[in-house]
């Protein structure tokens, strides 16, 4: 289902990379928004005291953003696959 596969972090966990490398399940969409919201918050502690433009930032700040666009696209799908 994915084309390209994000690049797992240290953040991902087994089944986050898993189900990143698999093409997703029934409960993609869930598994997204905890992927996102460990990415939010490992943003939100990282950049704590940092400049924006500091490396790690914007490399969590990209990963964010990454799978951001597959839950956006995912969610695009569904919403079409509802419509037809």
């Amino acid at each position: 289902m994915f084309k390209k596969l994000i690049k797992p972090s240290v953040i991902f966990n087994n089944k986050e990379q898993r189900f990143l490398c698999r093409g997703g399940s029934v409960d993609q969409i869930e598994e997204l928004r905890e992927i996102i919201e460990k990415l939010r918050s490992r943003l939100h502690v990282t950049s704590h005291g940092k400049c924006f433009c500091d490396p790690e930032i914007v490399k969590v700040s990209q990963e964010l953003n990454e799978v951001l666009n597959k839950y956006d696209n995912l969610i695009k799908q569904k919403c079409k696959g509802l419509s037809h």
